[in-house]
């Protein structure tokens, strides 16, 4: 069986560092006004989801990318209602196809 992969568009490379970095970020305010019990703002919700959603559906340039979006929808819970669960889950089966191998191939028995 012989697969064809897709490179990544020109006007995508390099963006992945400042989604991640934006991310981190993000959460980790998130998190520290939870961890305070403060009341979390609607713009600090904005923030979050607007993080999640560019983590979620930009296509990932590096397994590295693509560890960090499973881990995000782990720790979020994508499975529980938000918006673009289909389409996350989508753009995660064809970063893996356009990243990961397809074999094996090497393996020791």
């Amino acid at each position: 069986m012989t697969f064809t992969t897709h490179s990544l568009p020109v006007r995508l490379r390099g963006i992945w560092k400042a989604l991640a970095d934006n991310y981190r970020r993000t959460t980790a305010e998130f998190m520290l006004a939870d961890e305070k019990c403060e009341e979390t703002s609607d713009a600090k919700h904005t923030a979050m989801a607007s993080a999640l959603d560019a983590v979620y559906l930009t296509p990932a340039e590096h397994p590295a990318d693509l560890r960090l979006k499973i881990e995000a929808m782990h720790a979020n819970d994508i499975s529980d209602g938000w918006w673009c669960a289909k389409e996350a889950l989508a753009m995660l089966a064809i970063d893996a196809e356009r990243l990961l191998p397809y074999s094996r191939e090497g393996e020791v028995a």
